[in-house]
């Protein structure tokens, strides 16, 4: 997932930075605002947080692209308290996003520009926050002309299920700590609207235990005008993104089977909707943009081609219209492949899911990271010819491999695959796999995977600088066939010449559990040279990149395709001892950046290649520096983005 701290761009030069970026006062609370014109409410705004700051209180203030841009009232130009941010026009949820991540206290609430504050919320707000720390906090909001109730009450906990009725809370109401919206990954900029109530369930999603909390006293005076702010929106796109909102999450939060007759009243008012629409929408779209439905699967579980999925969805946002249709089959690495009775019923549902969705709105292109294996190959293969059937343009991405090795050995299959493939595009990862679309009739697009640039290594400046003891490291999903048991049995060969030799591991459990793992490293004489880490995140993934010397990945994985882990040992320099599988020929350049297995199940050839690189810091420095280079010029995620965007643009 991306760093949430750089969604929506960075302020731009003339952007009004008076506030702080530490971390602020602890009794103080961020009121954060996003605008986009609203002229007529700037006053009333700006005259409100001169009632409602206190001295540890702040105002952060994105102006998301207004006509004329925002400028502060000269009475704030030497306030510290308040921050405005000018970047231009990024969309509310990247605006709300670049806000929060400028909020100089742990403490937020948000506020729209044509809402006003009553000067007991604040000091609520930070008692209730102080109380429950863990959870998002709303209060009440008032009519324009609803006289304040002084009467005091006990908060109300609401459960998440609710919002399956509906959504009863006013975002302006909301405050929570920074931290919370930190670890949902903030709000969702891919949406056309209900990212609130997105962002509500997914920090829910995160612990089904929470509950929001829910304060019966009128502390927000809400503006209900026909200027009101963010209200140009149809009803059609709205029904539709509130549904598709909730299905994201209906899994984890389980809400009563009952609360889905509310669903009914979203298909209804869609289908009214899209019976009227009025089709001069279509001729106001900015020119070159499209409508692309995305049929992806997304985090969680997290893994390449999810990763891949996600940064995609990002990419097409910034320029096209995107609906998005989560694939949401395995809750856990683990569970991935695995066939289940809920899987084929959840299989059934998105099927459905789809017919009514590009019905109701046709897109212009369908963007599909298809599976080409396995039982997922038989249901993505429906779902294709669905879209076939109603004559859409399709952009197939293939993050793994097995659609060669499925019609050799299924006359169905080929069959099958020359039906949905046929005049579409199909993406493939390196020209290794050309084989893989071979014979289908397809247009074929050569898109490498990418990850995120990191800062030039340090170690790349200090070639001669080794580390002791040796650190070799494994990082990926525990499946056996990715090479953890060749890893392992190769250290334990090698460290009876290199006694002080260390193998750290790390990766998500899978087929093969701590337990396994351990008996592994003892049969191996590796329980005092090894660390397992477990699944790391991004910040404990790079250092366990910059620590080591060597990476290794064996792997014999059927499917394997192009591992991004590879491609993020690249960005960090250092070199490789990997596999052929897939396109790793051809990322990893032998005896350049790295060495090439002949055999991945052979541990005595892995084992003395570890020793050849050990024995040659020099040589080792050399296939860093080499690694490092060939990352900047093939799978830099401009050149992912550019490629992607460039495909789109090529499709009529």
């Amino acid at each position: 997932m991306m760093h949430i701290e750089n969604i929506g761009g960075m302020a731009s030069s003339g952007a009004i930075c008076n506030g702080s970026n530490g971390n602020g006062n602890g009794n103080g609370i961020t009121i954060i605002t996003t605008i986009r014109n609203g002229q007529a409410h700037w006053a009333n705004y700006f005259a409100n947080l001169t009632d409602i700051l206190g001295p540890d209180d702040h105002a952060v203030i994105v102006d998301d692209g207004s006509v004329p841009a925002l400028m502060l009232p000269t009475s704030f130009s030497a306030d510290h308290r308040i921050t405005v941010l000018n970047p231009g026009k990024i969309g509310r949820a990247a605006a709300l996003n670049l806000a929060i991540s400028h909020a100089p206290t742990p403490l937020i609430a948000i506020q729209d520009v044509d809402d006003q504050s009553l000067p007991a919320r604040l000091p609520a707000m930070r008692d209730l926050l102080a109380r429950y720390p863990e959870n998002l906090v709303f209060c009440d909001a008032l009519g324009p002309n609803t006289a304040p109730d002084d009467q005091l009450r006990k908060p109300r906990i609401i459960p998440a299920s609710r919002l399956y009725r509906g959504n009863p809370f006013h975002h302006s109401a909301l405050a929570f700590h920074k931290d919370l919206w930190r670890e949902a990954g903030g709000y969702d900029g891919g949406l056309e609207c209900c990212i609130d109530l997105d962002f509500y369930l997914r920090v829910l999603a995160q612990s089904p235990h929470q509950s929001f909390i829910f304060y019966e006293a009128g502390l927000i005076r809400r503006h209900t005008g026909h200027d009101r702010q963010y209200s140009r929106l149809s009803p059609k796109t709205y029904h539709q993104t509130a549904l598709m909102v909730r299905n994201r999450y209906r899994a984890k939060l389980k809400p009563p089977v009952w609360s889905r007759a509310y669903d009914m009243r979203h298909w209804f008012r869609a289908a009214c909707a899209y019976w009227h629409h009025d089709m001069a929408c279509t001729a106001t779209r900015p020119i070159g943009q499209k409508h692309i439905l995305a049929l992806v699967h997304l985090p969680p579980p997290l893994h390449g081609a999810a990763a891949m999925n996600e940064r995609a969805v990002h990419i097409m946002a910034k320029r096209h219209r995107v609906s998005l249709l989560p694939l949401r089959f395995s809750s856990s690495i683990a569970s991935i492949g695995q066939s289940s009775l809920l899987k084929y019923g959840r299989a059934a549902f998105y099927a459905f899911t789809l017919l009514r969705q590009v019905i109701m709105d046709r897109p212009d292109q369908v963007y599909f990271s298809f599976a080409p294996s396995g039982p997922a190959f038989w249901r993505d293969s429906l779902y294709a010819l669905i879209l076939r059937a109603l004559r859409l343009p399709v952009i197939f991405h293939l993050h793994g491999r097995g659609l060669k090795a499925l019609r050799d050995r299924s006359w169905l299959a080929k069959r099958i695959q020359k039906r949905v493939f046929k005049n579409q595009t199909a993406i493939i990862l390196g020209k290794a796999l050309n084989a893989e679309v071979a014979g289908l009739d397809c247009n074929v697009a050569i898109i490498g995977n990418c990850v995120d640039v990191q800062e030039k290594p340090a170690k790349l400046d200090n070639p001669d600088q080794t580390t002791r003891p040796f650190r070799i490291l494994y990082l990926s999903n525990l499946i056996r066939s990715k090479g953890v048991d060749t890893a392992i049995t190769a250290a334990g060969l090698v460290k009876q010449s290199l006694p002080e030799l260390h193998l750290d591991i790390a990766g998500a459990e899978a087929d093969i559990g701590k337990v396994d793992l351990k008996t592994m490293l003892a049969q191996a004489g590796l329980l005092q040279n090894s660390t397992y880490h477990g699944a790391v995140g991004a910040n404990e993934k790079a250092a366990l990149f910059e620590n080591c010397d060597l990476f290794v990945f064996p792997s014999r994985y059927a499917n394997e395709a192009q591992p991004l882990v590879v491609l993020e040992a690249m960005a960090h320099g250092v070199p490789i001892i990997c596999s052929n599988a897939g396109t790793l020929g051809d990322v990893v350049k032998d005896q350049k950046s790295g060495y090439i297995l002949r055999d991945a199940t052979d541990a005595n050839e892995l084992a003395t290649l570890i020793l050849k690189m050990q024995e040659n810091p020099a040589a080792r420095a050399k296939m860093a520096k080499a690694a490092h280079e060939t990352f900047t010029a093939a799978f830099h995620p401009e050149i992912f983005e550019r490629a992607l965007n460039e495909l789109f643009d090529q499709q009529s």
